[in-house]
């Protein structure tokens, strides 16, 4: 509004409108309004432009349905990934084939399942749950983290493990029953892998 009052050189907004309606009344104003477009030029506007878009498509060739990629009548059929796990005692889970089940969509292409058989981690991942482990994710703090051993006698197992951050900023490992702690920083990377899933069922 001071920038309208300084282009008219009026002091002030009623000074403003009271120079407009002058200027109106004086029949100053009357070739700007002519010029400002109404609702018939907006619809000859309109129409002209569809005109010229029907002339476009005219030139326009369909594409050949045979050059559209088929469409599946049906969609895929989820992925099925191995499952392991049996019971060893001790928190330990062998890692023996038990089936298969249903991929998440956030599993990598070597995620695979495991099936608790204890409750190792407390009442939040119950006995009966399947973990689905993506080898290619490493654990982060507070998920949880599938550990590889091998005991003594050369055999091979799983170890659920509880994922933290100890006060010098490295990962550890950590199960309730039996009560178990693992540095994972300095393992190798295949031994350790990330948790992404768990079905409950």
């Amino acid at each position: 509004m001071t920038a309208l009052c300084a282009l008219f050189d009026t002091p002030d907004a009623a000074a403003l409108r009271a120079h407009v309606v002058a200027l109106h009344e004086q029949g100053a104003l009357d070739p700007f309004l002519a010029a400002i477009p109404g609702a018939p030029q907006r619809r000859a506007r309109t129409r002209q432009r569809i005109a010229a878009l029907e002339a476009e498509l005219a030139d326009v060739h369909p594409v050949a349905l045979a050059a559209l990629p088929d469409r599946p009548d049906a969609p895929a059929a989820p992925r099925q990934i191995p499952a392991y796990g049996a019971p060893l005692g001790k928190g330990r889970i062998a890692k023996t084939r038990c089936g298969s089940v249903e991929a998440p969509a956030l599993a990598g292409p070597r995620a695979f399942a495991v099936r608790t058989g204890a409750a190792t981690l407390g009442g939040g991942l119950p006995g009966q749950a399947t973990v689905i482990v993506d080898p290619d994710r490493h654990p982060q703090p507070g998920g949880l983290a599938l550990l590889s051993e091998t005991d003594e006698a050369g055999i091979e197992s799983y170890r659920l493990l509880s994922v933290a951050v100890d006060r010098s900023g490295l990962l550890q490992g950590y199960s309730l029953n039996p009560a178990h702690e693992v540095a994972l920083d300095p393992l190798p990377p295949g031994d350790v892998a990330a948790v992404v899933a768990a079905y409950f069922a």
